[in-house]
């Protein structure tokens, strides 16, 4: 007679189930709470994505993130960070070299008194370097230190090619001061490689801090040619106000302090009516706001006296 089995009932709520007796299979779940949520987020971001095109991609972009972070992490806590940079320069510099990125040629535009050469030793690239080895901005810079170099500009040109602009200094003026000569440009820089015997007819410059105080005054001289061609030296006086003595022993032009221009505008205006400046006078003194003393060499004790615009009284 054939017995009939039956189901155990499931345990009541609350209860516990009964152990496993000998020869009986306990069933035991394999993954931990945590382990089985990932899971199944997991398996529910593969179905969406299997629906899905956009959340395929978000997928994919959010495994290629996780996993570039795991081997970055690897490299970086294991000191590898620095040999895989150096290894990834120096193949990019290989790759680069044999496709024909390596200097031939160094144009420098501008050079004048300063030799070529000294301008390629300063930037530091020669022939045959690799092209993108030169840090541009530190070349720049010591080729402005260069003693006649106002400022440079380096370009790098692709493929093969440097390119140095050079604006030079201009000397104007030789400056005078503890018994020494000294070359300066518009900026009252003084020009170290500059020897003065080498500009003779450059007007001369006295006093301290003169050189770096007298654009102003130079650029208003250059405004009125007749007289600028006939400044012989240009003194500081008391460090606040300034004296033009005029070559060939001509007169001493005595200028207000910050009533430069306007005083030398009179000046002008006399001499374009009176051929003033041609005249044998040892000094015009323009330090009065309202007239024009000038004192004729002849007879030093017997001062004129002229008005702004007027008649010698």
């Amino acid at each position: 007679m054939a017995s009939i089995m039956r189901r155990k009932p499931a345990p009541r709520r609350g209860k516990k189930a009964p152990r496993a007796t000998k020869g009986q299979v306990r069933r035991v779940s394999p993954l931990k709470p945590g382990l089985r949520n990932a899971r199944n987020w997991a398996t529910a971001h593969m179905r969406a994505a299997s629906y899905s095109k956009k959340r395929a991609v978000h997928m994919f972009g959010a495994i290629t993130l996780f996993v570039f972070f795991i081997l970055f992490s690897g490299l970086w806590l294991g000191g590898f960070l620095p040999d895989v940079r150096s290894g990834a320069s120096q193949f990019t510099q290989n790759r680069l070299t044999s496709m024909g990125f390596v200097v031939k040629n160094v144009d420098v535009i501008g050079e004048g008194r300063i030799a070529e050469d000294e301008v390629r030793y300063a930037l530091g690239v020669r022939s045959g370097d690799y092209l993108f080895e030169t840090d541009l901005r530190a070349a720049q810079q010591r080729v402005q230190e260069l003693p006649w170099v106002k400022d440079a500009m380096v370009r790098r040109l692709w493929p093969n090619r440097y390119v140095v602009h050079i604006i030079e200094r201009s000397p104007v003026a030789l400056w005078q001061t503890n018994n020494q000569l000294r070359v300066v440009d518009g900026e009252g820089q003084v020009i170290e490689a500059a020897l003065p015997e080498n500009f003779p007819s450059l007007p001369r410059i006295v006093g301290v801090g003169a050189a770096q105080k007298s654009q102003t005054l130079y650029d208003t001289l250059q405004g009125y040619p007749q007289l600028a061609s006939r400044v012989g030296v240009i003194i500081r006086v008391g460090n606040r106000r300034w004296d033009v003595q005029l070559k060939d022993g001509g007169a001493r032009i005595l200028l207000p302090e910050g009533r430069e221009a306007k005083a030398l505008k009179q000046l002008i205006k006399a001499h374009d009516s009176h051929g003033l400046l041609d005249l044998d006078i040892a000094v015009i003194d323009l330090r009065l706001s309202d007239r024009m003393i000038i004192r004729p060499r002849q007879d030093a004790g017997a001062p004129k006296f002229v008005k702004r615009g007027g008649r010698a009284t």
